[in-house]
């Protein structure tokens, strides 16, 4: 017997057992509340649709996220990302069938996939949030798509990665992650070194328009 207060959870993750031995296209009201062991109407409270399952799986894996805190501040950027991207490849890991499953079957339904574009927005941006690493100011929006882009390729590499540890995936996360550093770094010194062009030339208008004046005032 499932506590109610356990429903909500048990509902979603019946679903990625249902998704993963039966395929996405098996995720019904009916036989989730068959898999579930609960009554259908308890399963449409939690779920009324297959967006509101989608929906309960992200947030299940940005719980898993959350689950262990906020990440080291004593550790460098790039380890605190890694950390806090592993923790959601840990939650899919252990649904891997249903993960996959689902994931295919999205692929066959680009109007799906194309709703839980926010979802998915939010989900980054709460990692970065997690990993000290807040997308605020005009950067924000671009730090956000960098990583659902890191995040994308390395869900493919998890995808084909049959190994018990994961040890395929992180070996592409830290070299995505290597490289989205150096760019940074690239970045920040072009930025810094503008900064710096642009200030000397104020002052060096700053001194053109000092010596102006005193020319002016000789005369």
């Amino acid at each position: 017997m499932v506590k109610k207060a356990d429903i909500p959870d048990h509902v979603i993750t019946s679903a990625l057992k249902l998704a993963g031995d039966e395929g996405w296209d098996a995720v019904t009201l009916p036989q989730l509340a068959d898999v579930a062991g609960v009554p259908l109407i308890e399963v449409h409270r939690v779920t009324p649709n297959r967006q509101a399952v989608l929906n309960g799986i992200g947030r299940l894996v940005d719980e898993a996220v959350l689950a262990e805190g906020a990440a080291d501040a004593d550790e460098k950027a790039r380890d605190r990302l890694f950390e806090v991207i592993m923790r959601r490849f840990d939650f899919l890991q252990d649904h891997r069938p249903g993960i996959i499953a689902i994931a295919d079957g999205l692929r066959r339904e680009p109007l799906w996939a194309l709703c839980q574009g926010p979802a998915f927005e939010r989900s980054m941006r709460l990692m970065l949030d997690v990993a000290r690493l807040p997308a605020r100011g005009p950067f924000g929006p671009a730090k956000v798509r960098v990583l659902g882009l890191i995040y994308l390729d390395i869900f493919r590499t998890w995808r084909a990665d049959d190994s018990d540890d994961m040890a395929k995936t992180m070996k592409a996360l830290d070299k995505r992650l290597e490289q989205a550093e150096q760019l940074a770094n690239t970045f920040e010194s072009g930025r810094s070194s503008w900064r710096a062009r642009r200030s000397q030339r104020g002052q060096e208008g700053e001194a053109v328009a000092d010596g102006d004046e005193g020319a002016e005032v000789n005369s």
